[in-house]
């Protein structure tokens, strides 16, 4: 069984991925959370790998052993402007499903955002912000 899976990205779009597992485990990069495979990556019992990806500015990652699978990515989504972007997918609940990744995010500051943030935002596919401050916060 694939548990404990972490995905670190160390920048120039390189990325670390650490995982618990018995089993060789074949890694997969998607382009969204609910695509196809994109691309065959690696496949190890290293229970670590390191990959560069340059085809996307969010990827996902599939983990995969003969017995089951697992979705991954960073929860914080690297942006330039604002502080602490997160994807609260990938998280287990308490009826033991996970959260799915890539529907549901949190930040600060989104009126620093850069163009490359834009475009990372515009490839995750954001549709909605809501925003919690009250009118007193908006204000200040």
């Amino acid at each position: 069984m694939i548990s404990n899976v972490v995905v670190h990205y160390q920048g120039k779009n390189k990325y670390v991925l650490n995982w618990k597992s018995k089993r060789e485990v074949a890694i997969y990069l998607l382009m969204q959370p609910d695509d196809e495979v994109s691309e065959f990556l690696v496949k190890t019992n290293q229970n670590q790998a390191e990959v560069m990806i340059t085809k996307c500015l969010r990827p996902y990652f599939l983990l995969k052993d003969d017995d089951n699978q697992l979705i991954a990515a960073t929860w914080v989504v690297p942006l330039d402007g604002p502080n602490n972007f997160r994807d609260l997918g990938g998280y287990l609940g308490a009826d033991g499903k996970r959260v799915k990744w890539g529907k549901l995010f949190r930040s600060d500051h989104l009126h620093r955002l850069t163009e490359n943030d834009k475009a990372v935002l515009d490839e995750i596919g954001l549709k909605t912000v809501v925003d919690y401050r009250s009118p007193d916060e908006y204000q200040a």
